[in-house]
């Protein structure tokens, strides 16, 4: 079972999710990505949402992708402060937000930005960069 872009209404509910992993002694940080049930998605529905994920082994290519986008998101942002702009995690969910308007807000990229403009160790992860 496909989700079909045409046919098939996509909630607007957040399912894919990213957690990222920094090793200790590794300059870099890596994502791994996930689907989350939301709270009162139907079952049916949610079936053919990881259907469509499993078939198509997304999830395995946004892991595949993740360290590379994890890369230029960082570049972009270092080149963002280097260009005299002061907030890059308000650049950052600016970013996020265009995904997410162009692509829904489970778009990976969209995902990944959200959840490194959020994060904690943002400000290291850019200036390790």
């Amino acid at each position: 079972m496909f989700l079909h872009s045409y046919t098939d209404l996509v909630p607007d509910l957040q399912f894919v999710v990213v957690k990222f992993n920094e090793i200790a002694g590794f300059k870099g940080v890596g994502a791994n990505f996930s689907l989350t049930k939301p709270f009162g998605l139907a079952d049916e529905f949610w079936n053919l949402i990881s259907s469509h994920f499993e078939r198509l082994k997304l999830i395995d290519r946004y892991d595949e992708l993740g360290n590379d986008e994890i890369a230029e998101i960082l570049k972009d942002c270092h080149i963002h402060l280097e260009s005299g702009g002061q907030n890059f995690r308000k650049f950052l969910r600016g970013r996020a937000k265009d995904r997410c308007n162009v692509y829904g807000r489970n778009h990976w990229i969209a995902v990944l930005m959200e959840s490194m403009a959020k994060h904690a160790n943002l400000d290291r992860w850019v200036k390790g960069v």
